[in-house]
């Protein structure tokens, strides 16, 4: 069987009637596979978490509420609440957005359990006199590694292969605005 050289690429696009403007390789250069998921789930559910757009708004939701476990639903829940005068969704409602760009991430193995420092920036469009502003997200999370099983057919002529997506849970959460 001959040698192919197979990229993975992932395309975060929240509808599928959307124009992908760039798509960028899910790993770099000699990263593992598992490394590069697991810091795409962690900046995937930050930027969800963190951010607002209100035609993505119950995407961001479910993906937070997917990846967190039963504590962290109910923070997020009441920390998003319409009625929370604190929450960015009140407070933007249907004009505003929160945009949330990824600076860096840290990611550490304590106590069974992954630990993230998430640099990111939070900036608002469609909002008048709010500026630019730098955040700090630590996570603690569970993780398991992505498995895939590549096997031939029973009549050889084609190959299956089977992914296992990781497991990711998120069961601590806080965000500090830099000085």
């Amino acid at each position: 069987m001959p040698l192919r050289k197979e990229t993975v690429l992932v395309v975060n696009n929240s509808q599928i009637d959307e124009v992908v403007i760039e798509v960028q390789p899910l790993r770099l250069p000699g990263m593992e596979l598992n490394e590069a998921l697991k810091k795409f789930m962690i900046a995937r559910y930050v930027t969800a978490r963190e951010g607002y757009k209100p035609k993505e708004w119950e995407s961001q939701q479910a993906f937070v509420r997917s990846h967190s476990d039963d504590l962290m639903i109910a923070a997020y829940d009441a920390a998003t609440a319409e009625t929370n005068p604190n929450s960015y969704r009140a407070s933007l409602q249907r004009v505003g957005e929160r945009l949330i760009t990824i600076n860096n991430i840290q990611v550490s193995y304590k106590e069974n359990l992954y630990e993230a420092m998430v640099g990111f920036t939070a900036e608002f469009k469609n909002v008048t006199n709010l500026p630019q502003s730098s955040w700090t997200a630590t996570l603690r999370f569970q993780y398991s590694n992505t498995e895939s099983d590549q096997a031939n057919s029973i009549k050889g002529d084609s190959e299956k292969i089977t992914t296992t997506l990781p497991l990711f849970k998120v069961v601590s959460y806080a965000v500090v605005q830099n000085r």
